[in-house]
């Protein structure tokens, strides 16, 4: 009921599934949140992690942080403990201060490594990129800059594979994407596979992380789940185990709360819930804007988006969907792009859709 996305329904398992093993005493989880100072060259990482601790209380474990630079070359190192005692997960924070750093962004999509080591032998690390973003005013800012967001909206699809994703060709799409001057990907309308992401923040393409939420079968008004508070934790987990699981990405700005799901005051609490794990990112919601940090709408013509900046509006607009190119399509999409740098309350879209959703027929 929850996930009633339009695209191929095809059965079977199309995500990894790996099995892996831990210490007893181990490091759980860990967020790295990226900080600039005003002048957007030095940065910092707030660092929490967390200690799956259930079966060794009262026993202390160290933690270490160690940042390299593109060159594998140590740029700072940060000593922690962590004594538990009667709890079963215990969260360490640390600032690792970073210096003068190479920011990440669309354009300059520079990557340093976190590597985090136990003492109990344990270590595990990621990708970082130093980049803010924020609301100012009617605009986007990432590292103090204004951005105007140009985009598509992307299924996962092969023709051959169906749902499952190579790399050959998730690296296709994000070459065509930069080639065609696409600076932003919304994952419509779920969350996608691990793997997309690490190579948005590599190549250098700002993201629109999407929950797996999208119940228009349903209604969206008087029928909505969203109105109903007995579907009020499903919805609410399918944004916290996104952000969850995505944290640490540069190349997402944007959380998105779902699509086509209503109105409801569900997505309240959603928005709560996503913000007490993550504040550092914008929250996009299309459906009711209220619940998020930039109004949205979907296939505005261009007289309903010059209108926009004269209602005298406190928030960006962002067309979520627009110039849908399944077919004989995408006009005027020249004069969208004009309007956008024209207005600086408008900050951009993203085309329907990326690539067409067939699967390629074989005969005989």
């Amino acid at each position: 009921f929850l996930e009633d996305q339009d695209f191929w329904r095809l059965s079977g398992i199309y995500r990894d599934v790996i099995l892996y093993a831990q210490p007893k005493l181990a490091i759980r989880d860990f967020f790295a949140v990226p900080r600039l100072d005003k002048a957007y060259t030095s940065g910092w990482l707030d660092l929490a992690v967390s200690v799956n601790n259930s079966t060794e209380n009262n026993k202390e474990v160290n933690i270490k942080a160690d940042l390299y630079d593109a060159d594998n070359k140590l740029v700072k190192a940060v000593d922690g403990s962590s004594l538990v005692r009667r709890y079963s997960v215990s969260k360490l924070n640390l600032v690792l201060d970073a210096g003068k750093v190479n920011t990440w962004s669309a354009e300059t999509p520079y990557l340093y490594t976190l590597v985090l080591a136990s003492s109990e032998g344990e270590s595990t690390s990621c990708k970082i990129g130093f980049r803010t973003v924020e609301v100012s005013g009617l605009e986007v800012l990432v590292n103090g800059r204004p951005v105007e967001f140009l985009g598509a909206n992307r299924h996962e699809t092969d023709p051959d594979r169906g749902r499952v994703m190579t790399e050959e060709m998730m690296v296709k799409d994000i070459k065509i994407m930069k080639q065609n001057n696409f600076n932003i990907v919304r994952t419509a309308h779920y969350p996608d596979t691990p793997r997309w992401y690490e190579l948005c923040d590599e190549y250098g393409i700002y993201v629109m992380d999407e929950a797996n939420l999208e119940s228009h079968g349903m209604g969206l008004e008087d029928g909505s789940l969203s109105r109903l508070p007995q579907w009020r934790n499903a919805q609410i987990d399918r944004g916290v185990r996104m952000v969850q699981r995505d944290k640490n990405h540069p190349s997402i700005i944007f959380w998105s709360m779902g699509n086509e799901a209503g109105d409801g005051e569900n997505f309240r609490y959603q928005r709560e819930a996503m913000l007490a794990i993550d504040s550092s990112r914008i929250i996009h919601y299309q459906g009711n804007s209220q619940w998020a940090d930039v109004n949205s709408g979907m296939y505005w013509d261009l007289n309903g988006l010059r209108g926009y900046p004269t209602w005298n509006p406190t928030k960006p607009f962002f067309l979520c969907e627009f110039s849908h190119s399944m077919g004989n399509a995408l006009g005027n999409l020249k004069e969208y792009v004009e309007l956008f740098r024209k207005e600086k309350a408008l900050i951009g879209g993203f085309i329907w859709d990326f690539v067409d959703q067939g699967i390629r027929a074989r005969y005989g």
